[in-house]
């Protein structure tokens, strides 16, 4: 039989057993770091099986109202009157009330939310069959025992058809602490203390009967503690003063007091209870805040007590400057969330720089500004704040084929421009680079105070004044062979730009990671679309991967961090990171929520990028410095960018010299992309006077690695002794 009962009686009888279930875990932690359990409120219809009447189709199907994500929905595939939706909860739980989120503000739907313990015999929890709010978050005010929780819709807005985003269900679960708590006694500061004896101070003393109390009850408010070293925290309890009051707040961790990452967030709403414990995904950690809303009422913010579990973590290796660098507002998570959040865990410093607006589809600059907005908040999810987020403002104007061409790339007409000073229009009619005014402007506006022309000139002192006063050590970006020509063309850019660096610095040695966003098998395929209950997939292979020069095996294979390896997707960070960007969210874009990211590196110690380079002969438009560019070209739209010696086939060579001698290990050899033309033998020649044999070099671009152990080495030549075709060259040699 369904228990149902009074709220503020249930909730009353709920919130003594928290009580006493708090006090029990707290007197444990002080007797030492086994493990404990407390109990905290959750969603649990999370990714439960859902069942329904009738759906739309799989992308509408019934799960998707209880994913955890606000962009998809359950759809019927009609619109009558009676349509229903059910979740299964696995076991019969205490329920504390929940929320369904329609689609839209301001249609007014009417439904009846029913609970079973058995799906049979049905009791009503909710009636809002007579409902007139347009709300578009509705608040389910109930108390029960239920196994099964069913919604059936009774009236349906005028030309839509049956649809419920999500369903939320609140109800007690547990979860265990391990390690002590960290926070205890530590350095606590707050925005203000109403006395002495109501300092911060007392929010960490381990007294359950002092409080912290602020100088009012402002929204704002808070409270910080300084844990004086690095631990992995994995579980954090708030104590109040009662249990009387709906305190709202947000809490965040930071291991540099910089880039604060929002660990729990009750700003929307929450429940009146005297201990809020959590569980946190573990993570590293050395300052830790909460800041309120305005208090409840009359009160002034306070805190009884803050207590953070963890373990003292390893230390931090030497920090490293990270730079994701991408084409479009969204690319910055697609390819490099988990690298962006992991880096702000381990404490290195992480800067995200977008080139262009991603306003293609716009039909003026709210679109761009939109993206833009949606980067920033998209950022936050991982803990990197605006800050660190650079926008160069400059336009999208397609270059992904079938619905754009290629060539309709804004950066690829930047590169293939009349000249530097020619001036480019975005779809709109833009000419000028822009951001969010007061928010985030461009980065040519924030130099220079003005917007710079979208000009070739611009675009290359922007980005090569951005990386001089940065001078990252790893730089991630899109492929050079990405099928979105933003995303190749960028990747030339910044090619040639970080090449241009080292020139003028050749102390610097950089490593460029590339991922490819669009394969060459379409955004169909690619990558394939892993759904809840099944654990998450390591990135397969496109099936194409012969028509580019990158071999999958060389790949780097990044795991992803504790908290974007979880499922249901739904609470998955990086999903959660993705689904922000919600002008462009799909399942498509969804599918790369994946257990690992993967790059292919450039490395730019490259010793090639430091010799000075000569040929047997060379063509005007293919010069023997072409083997250093850092570019294997020819594929897509690419540029061809290798060295052909002219006139030439077998004895054509090629030679790198430096002032002093070097230390190599291996040389890498990159012939020209083109099946007609292939280096079938040769030789590579040193100063100290020893040769090393080479055999056919891969006909598509591929890389052969030749190892080599040589000191003190101020040249080396390659000499092609054969080839099939009727021209001999090389695309890249790297020394290392």
């Amino acid at each position: 039989m369904l228990k149902k009962g009074c709220w503020t009686k249930s909730l009353a009888v709920f919130l003594s057993v928290i009580l006493m279930l708090s006090a029990i875990t707290t007197a444990v932690a002080a007797q030492g770091d086994a493990p404990q359990q407390d109990v905290y409120i959750a969603n649990v219809a999370l990714g439960k099986a859902a069942s329904a009447n009738c759906y739309q189709n799989e992308e509408r199907a019934p799960s998707r109202a209880v994913d955890g994500n606000a962009s998809t929905m359950w759809v019927a595939n009609n619109g009558d009157s009676g349509n229903w939706w059910m979740v299964d909860l696995g076991q019969t739980t205490n329920l504390l009330g929940g929320e369904i989120l329609f689609e839209k503000e301001g249609d007014i739907w009417q439904y009846v939310v029913e609970g079973s313990a058995d799906g049979l015999s049905w009791e009503p929890l909710v009636d809002n069959s007579g409902n007139t709010s347009g709300a578009k978050l509705q608040v389910l005010d109930f108390t029960a025992a239920a196994r099964y929780v069913r919604v059936t819709v009774t009236g349906v807005p005028a030309s839509r058809w049956t649809a419920i985003c999500e369903v939320r269900l609140w109800g007690e679960d547990t979860f265990e602490i391990t390690g002590s708590n960290v926070a205890l006694h530590k350095s606590a500061a707050a925005v203000s203390e109403e006395n002495m004896d109501r300092g911060a101070a007392k929010a960490v003393d381990g007294d359950l009967s002092t409080l912290w109390i602020a100088g009012n009850g402002d929204a704002g408010n808070w409270l910080e503690v300084d844990l004086g070293g690095r631990y992995s925290v994995n579980a954090l309890r708030l104590t109040f003063e009662n249990g009387e009051r709906v305190w709202k707040y947000k809490v965040q961790v930071s291991v540099n007091h910089a880039d604060w990452i929002t660990v729990v967030d009750k700003t929307a709403g929450n429940f009146a209870r005297k201990s809020q414990a959590y569980p946190l995904t573990p993570m590293a950690a050395r300052y830790v805040r909460v800041i309120f809303d305005a208090a409840p009422g009359s009160a002034w913010t306070a805190l009884g007590e803050l207590e953070l579990f963890g373990v003292e973590a390893p230390p931090a290796g030497e920090p490293e400057k990270l730079l994701v660098l991408v084409p479009h507002e969204d690319d910055e998570a697609l390819i490099a969330a988990g690298i962006i959040h992991n880096a702000i865990l381990e404490g290195d410093t992480v800067k995200v720089a977008i080139v262009t607006n991603g306003d293609c589809n716009g039909w003026n600059q709210s679109l761009g500004i939109k993206r833009i907005n949606e980067s920033i908040a998209a950022m936050e999810v991982l803990g990197l704040s605006r800050e660190n987020i650079t926008v160069f403002g400059y336009s999208d104007t397609g270059g992904f084929e079938p619905w754009t061409r290629y060539a309709d790339s804004f950066l690829y007409k930047l590169y293939h421009a009349s000249s530097d000073t020619q001036v480019l229009s975005s779809n709109f009619g833009n000419t000028q680079t822009y951001g969010v005014p007061e928010v985030l402007d461009d980065y040519h506006y924030q130099k220079t105070g003005e917007h710079g022309s979208y000009t070739r000139q611009n675009f290359v002192w922007d980005l090569t004044s951005y990386i001089e006063e940065y001078m990252p050590d790893r730089i991630y970006t899109t492929s050079a062979y990405d099928r979105h020509g933003d995303h190749g063309y960028l990747n030339v850019f910044a090619t040639d730009i970080v090449r241009g660096i080292v020139d003028r610095n050749p102390a610097y040695a950089p490593v460029m990671y590339e991922m490819i966003v669009h394969s060459t098998d379409g955004d169909v395929l690619w990558p394939v679309l892993d759904r809840d209950p099944s654990p998450l997939q390591y990135y397969t292979a496109p099936a194409n991967m012969d028509e580019i020069p990158l071999r999958w095996e060389d790949r780097v294979s990044v795991p992803m961090p504790m908290d974007m390896q979880t499922i249901p997707r739904s609470g998955n960070m990086k999903n959660v990171c993705l689904a922000t960007y919600t002008s462009q969210y799909s399942s498509w874009i969804g599918s790369f929520t994946k257990a690992d990211e993967f790059f292919w590196a450039k490395d730019f110690s490259n010793l090639a990028f430091r010799a000075s380079i000569t040929a047997s002969s060379s063509t005007g438009q293919a010069p023997a410095a072409y083997i250093a560019d850092g570019m294997v070209g020819g594929y897509l739209q690419l540029p061809d960018r290798d060295w052909v010696a002219e006139n030439e086939t077998a004895g054509a060579w090629v030679q790198l010299d430096w002032a002093e001698g070097q230390s190599i290990t291996r040389i890498v050899l990159h012939d020209i992309p083109d099946r007609e033309i292939n280096v079938t033998e040769g030789v590579l020649t040193f100063s100290d006077g020893s040769s090393i044999s080479v055999s056919q070099l891969p006909v598509d671009g591929k890389p052969l690695t030749v190892p080599v152990s040589k000191d003190g080495i101020t040249w080396v030549r390659f000499t092609i002794n054969d080839v099939s075709g009727t021209a001999a060259g090389l695309s890249e040699l790297e020394v290392f």
